[in-house]
């Protein structure tokens, strides 16, 4: 894929190349950090931009609450409820979630988002190794996302049975936690 990109840039067309993968090697083959997430023309060859998509950061960009927000919660509310490990609920990124970030970024180009509208040719560089490797690491990610659900459905259980006893439910509505 970097060498399609070179050629189209030497033709003079204005091309970006960018990496879905989440093994980069972008930055390797052209020698430039594309850490940043957004179009970095490639020093030396004139017409060429590159960019390294990073889902890690699309993820910071999504959380729900600032770190700021997790920390002030945390201590208090949270631990009180017996839901301090909530917050790890998310913290590993599903696999797939690369390839639904790269969707977003191609969707961006063919709405004509303007970082993008400057680009004669764009080229996808998708390596099926990192891909791969994702969804081998499926398993993993399933066991600990279970296995704090199943931490916090036993939590909620007995905060249930607690409220239940306190407001004088004897469990006969058929209702179980």
């Amino acid at each position: 894929s970097a060498a399609l990109a070179t050629k189209f840039a030497d033709s003079s067309q204005s091309t970006l190349i960018i990496s879905t993968d989440p093994a980069h090697s972008l930055s390797d083959a052209f020698g430039i950090d594309l850490s940043g997430g957004t179009p970095t023309p490639v020093l030396g060859i004139d017409n060429l931009y590159a960019q390294e998509i990073n889902p890690e950061d699309i993820k910071s960009q999504i959380n729900l609450l600032s770190p700021d927000e997790k920390r002030a919660m945390m201590p208090g509310m949270m631990n009180e409820m017996g839901l301090d490990d909530l917050d790890g609920l998310f913290d590993q990124l599903p696999p797939g979630f690369d390839e639904a970030v790269a969707l977003v970024e191609i969707i961006k180009l063919i709405q004509g988002d303007p970082a993008y509208t400057k680009f004669d040719r764009i080229v996808f560089d998708t390596a099926p190794t990192g891909h791969t490797l994702r969804l081998l690491s499926l398993p993993d990610f399933m066991d600990s996302f279970l296995g704090k659900i199943i931490s916090m459905k036993a939590k909620f259980g007995n905060m249930m049975s607690s409220m239940k006893n306190m407001f004088g439910g004897d469990g006969s509505d058929g209702l179980s936690f």
